[in-house]
């Protein structure tokens, strides 16, 4: 297996501490719909197939599954790979640096 290779990942996104006022909980859960709604758009090259807001913990929070995919010249014309996957939407860097930046850009 190659370590290079990811077949699916999962992202958890949430806003703020579950030792947040409660008064912002709406807010908090309507922020991460529109979140939800936008991740496809912003990265094309990571085809979701599960998306869940959960609201059964202290902090909403949302899982996002995902295959990061890229074009290929060789071989497959479609491969499996985080790190072309992001290059290939424009995200700068190598290694962790490569997923820091991909987190910059997400928040």
């Amino acid at each position: 297996k190659n370590e290079k290779t990811h077949e699916q990942r999962e992202l958890v996104v949430a806003f703020g501490e579950g030792k947040d006022d409660p008064k912002y909980r709406e807010a908090k859960k309507e922020a991460l719909k529109q979140y939800a709604e936008a991740f496809q758009g912003r990265n094309p090259n990571l085809a979701v197939y599960n998306m869940v807001l959960h609201d059964d913990e202290a902090n909403p929070h949302l899982h996002i599954n995902y295959v990061p995919h890229f074009e290929s010249s060789r071989g497959l014309t479609r491969r499996v790979g985080m790190d072309r996957a992001l290059q290939q939407q424009g995200v700068q860097g190598k290694g962790m640096e490569l997923i820091a930046n991909w987190r910059q850009l997400e928040t």
